[in-house]
């Protein structure tokens, strides 16, 4: 069931743009965009695939500025493509969670409580078993498994990038607006390398140590190895993509009117992009540096600050990631209403010294993934009324897709945070009622 829920994930991530290019030419700008952004977040082109004006069915007038034509929902403000790969992208974590909670399975196929408590650590940090941590010869049985696990992995994620990469490139350099020069080239690879780009970060984005080494038999050095592999090569992506962008706007002599936020408030788009690129700079700047006397200390909270900002900040650059970071939001909510319970009782009320097995963690799971889902439904819901508004501007805007990953992080945190409280009550009353047994025994 756990490697299903991951695997799951991995093939969603594989199958997404050669399905959604599949259905371009039947459902047009529904499932259009760059990476489907119109068809997930209602934007649709002011004009569309057969060239015609499509403003009689747009149903705001916030598109005036002919960047994109609105388009209402049919679910809490979800168009139909989003609600599709929103349930094909979190649906196998809530299974993973509930299933797991429900029907637990043999102990030596499930990771340890201790693994699951840890869920939300960004740290390469697994259960504190010897195994993990004492060095191993190169000969050791052990080691040469974990080299070729290793080298295994690397070689799927390849692959996977060479995909993700290659049939975004393909169909935008078949594009006769891409064949017009060096630069237009250029800009169609930029955008080709956003693809991998928005994959690594939404993987990454989730906990190694606590759930992916469990699920995978991966040891500590397996586990690093992989984190610093998603890490660089969400920089060179993103200096790809970023760079091919900023080459092509300079190209055509327009950085200036690009950047100037007062002229429209989609200019935002590349305020953002530029400061998700500095973000990630600093980033693997403080990770190279991270052994240093001034940085060691602290890396692990600047780690942190670092990572939920460039998650904000590429969430209002790219607004599907709104979607995309809902079991990741969920997983780190469930960390830290572990992390809060297991530092005293006085936040939750709560004595987690009898909530840390599997069953307890794994609903407290399920039960953040559904807050996740409903906070960031309540803040799509907003934006919707926002913008069916007639007078709605291009600024606010950006301000939905961050809240909508923030709401989902706090509400999947407050539904971690009660199950573990009805956990605690359910153990106090079995613990009760099995004192009364015993005493009316005796």
């Amino acid at each position: 069931m756990r490697k299903w829920a991951l695997g799951s994930m991995i093939l969603a991530s594989a199958c997404y743009e050669p399905l959604r290019m599949a259905l371009l030419y039947k459902h047009g700008e529904a499932v259009g965009g760059v990476g489907g952004v119109g068809g997930l977040t209602n934007q649709w082109n002011p004009i569309g695939i057969d060239g015609n004006t499509t403003w009689l069915l747009c149903n705001t007038t916030s598109g005036i500025s002919e960047v994109y034509c609105w388009h209402d929902g049919i679910l809490s403000g979800f168009t139909p493509f989003a609600i599709v790969v929103w349930v094909i992208w979190t649906l196998p974590l809530a299974v993973f969670a509930f299933a797991s909670a429900s029907c637990p399975s043999r102990a030596e196929d499930t990771p340890s409580s201790e693994a699951l408590s840890s869920i939300m650590d960004d740290q390469c940090q697994l259960p504190q078993r010897a195994e993990f941590y004492e060095p191993l010869h190169a000969d050791h049985p052990a080691s040469r498994k974990s080299s070729t696990n290793e080298t295994n992995w690397h070689r799927a994620w390849a692959t996977l990038c060479c995909l993700w990469f290659s049939v975004p490139a393909a169909t935008y350099l078949d594009d006769t607006f891409y064949q017009k020069d060096v630069w237009h080239m250029a800009l169609a690879l930029a955008i080709a390398a956003a693809f991998p780009l928005s994959w690594h970060l939404s993987l990454l984005a989730m906990p190694l140590g606590g759930v992916v080494a469990p699920l995978m038999g991966w040891c500590h050095e397996e586990v690093c190895a992989v984190h610093k592999t998603l890490g660089w090569g969400t920089a060179a992506w993103a200096l790809i993509h970023a760079g091919g962008e900023l080459t092509f706007i300079v190209s055509q002599n327009s950085l200036g009117d690009s950047f100037n936020v007062a002229q429209s408030g989609e200019n935002l788009l590349f305020l953002f992009g530029a400061l998700s690129l500095v973000l990630i700079i600093v980033h693997c700047f403080v990770a190279y540096m991270r052994r240093h006397p001034a940085i060691q200390p602290s890396f692990r909270t600047i780690h942190r600050a670092l990572a939920a900002t460039l998650l904000l900040s590429a969430t209002a650059h790219w607004w599907p990631f709104a979607l995309f970071l809902v079991p990741t939001a969920a997983v780190h909510a469930t960390g830290a209403a572990l992390r809060s319970c297991k530092a005293g009782t006085d936040h939750l009320g709560v004595d987690c010294s009898d909530v840390g097995s599997r069953r307890t963690v794994a609903c407290a799971l399920g039960m953040a993934t559904a807050g996740a889902v409903i906070g960031t439904g309540m803040v799509w819901m907003a934006r919707e009324q926002f913008m069916r508004k007639p007078d709605a501007d291009l600024y606010c805007p950006f301000l939905f897709p961050p809240a909508a990953l923030t709401a989902g992080y706090l509400l999947g945190y407050l539904a971690a945070a009660g199950s573990l409280q009805c956990s605690k009550h359910a153990l106090g009353s079995q613990s009760s009622s099995g004192l009364k047994g015993a005493s009316t025994a005796l």
